[in-house]
């Protein structure tokens, strides 16, 4: 059972408090209480006047507090980020030492999470959180306390990405599948698709995703009619992009990366790793109101 939801604004543009205000209302209405971030507590306030102002807020979402977590994008949307019901979330021992623990029903995503951890930390650009233990139902991690960064944050990991796009393989995808999300990632390429990205991105990204789409049915006319015309000319559009395969974190959106509030360095998390065209990561970073100006 589902008894609160926690709401993080990655952007404070006026269409994020809309859609607040709508989501805080359909949870009211189901018996689910909205709780709020505490660093959102002004901006909320000031934009949805009492509701908000006698809300509960927390610093932080913590395992066994708070059931669900979502994102609010820039541009309206909303993302489920986290279940709580799983066991999702930062737990403290009575030492006092703290860890991040992901857990739930038994699932190959937990070790391939671990896996695409430990794929970008051996490169030696990037920090990712310390596993200390993973299985089919779960995935311990060191805690990374997290903070907004520096002047110099995001120069230093535009540079970063620019270094890690930099190692390459022989072949498009990767050693095996994950998950992207909840969704497994397909990447286990075959024929062309090993070394003609636009047939791996047309097959083991767009049409995985639209037959994904037709299976649940949420493919419409005009889904279908389009989906065919982008096959008839993905060719033509990609034409001129060719590029070696590189290592790509593969779901770079702002709410997978870390600032460590100690170092102010920066920390990947919950990766979707495989080899492909490095656009990639950089169209990621433009979902759910893109990274922070």
């Amino acid at each position: 059972m589902i008894r609160n939801a926690m709401f993080y604004l990655n952007q404070n543009k006026p269409s994020v408090f809309d859609t607040v205000r709508v989501c805080a209302e359909l949870c009211r209405e189901r018996g689910i209480e909205p709780i709020f971030f505490e660093a959102n507590r002004e901006e909320l306030i000031e934009k949805l006047g009492d509701e908000a102002e006698t809300a509960r807020y927390l610093p932080e979402p913590e395992a066994g507090t708070v059931d669900m977590l979502f994102v609010f994008g820039g541009d309206g949307t909303v993302r489920t980020v986290a279940s709580a019901v799983s066991g999702t979330g930062k737990i403290r021992t009575k030492s006092g030492a703290e860890y991040f623990l992901k857990s739930g029903a038994p699932s190959e995503s937990y070790v391939c999470e671990a896996e695409g951890l430990k794929e970008l930390s051996e490169t030696g650009i990037f920090r990712t959180p310390k596993v200390l233990s993973v299985g089919t139902d779960h995935l311990l991690t060191e805690y990374v306390p997290n903070s907004a960064g520096g002047n110099d944050f995001f120069e230093d990991f535009g540079r970063r990405l620019a270094r890690l796009h930099r190692r390459r393989t022989a072949y498009f995808g990767f050693r095996r599948n994950n998950y992207i999300g909840l969704n497994p990632q397909i990447n286990l390429p075959h024929g062309a698709e090993r070394s003609n990205w636009t047939a791996f991105y047309l097959n083991k990204r767009l049409r995985y995703q639209y037959e994904l789409a037709e299976r649940n049915g949420y493919a419409t006319t005009g889904l279908r009619r389009n989906f065919a015309r982008l096959e008839s000319k993905i060719a033509d559009i990609l034409q001129g992009c060719e590029e070696p395969p590189c290592l790509l974190h593969g779901d770079l959106w702002a709410g997978n990366f870390l600032c460590d509030a100690v170092s102010d360095e920066v920390v990947l998390i919950d990766p979707a790793v495989y080899y492909g065209h490095r656009e990639a990561d950089l169209a990621m970073t433009r979902l759910f109101g893109g990274f922070p100006p």
